[in-house]
């Protein structure tokens, strides 16, 4: 059994606003293969269903996009309270 520390999950250390928004500060890595079609949200998303990786590492991998704080709270609406129960937050 491995252990989440919930704190390094939901670390936001690095946010910034740009066009009134705020969001998480983007991995230029990661933005680079988003802008350029090497990775699919969609995919992603499946893959996470079927079990390759945990919701934690999907949850930092859209921070690195540098996806919106309102936006990100709208994809894992369903997840945070999950995550937070199991760890006693």
């Amino acid at each position: 059994m491995r252990t989440i520390d919930i704190n390094d999950v939901l670390a936001i250390e690095n946010i910034v606003e740009i066009d009134r928004a705020w969001r998480f500060q983007e991995s230029t890595l990661i933005n680079h293969l988003w802008k350029t079609g090497q990775i699919n949200l969609d995919v992603l998303w499946v893959d996470f269903h079927s079990g390759f990786f945990n919701i934690e590492d999907l949850m930092k991998f859209y921070m690195e996009l540098g996806y919106s704080l309102g936006g990100f709270a709208e994809v894992f609406e369903d997840y945070i309270p999950k995550i937070l129960e199991e760890h006693s937050l």
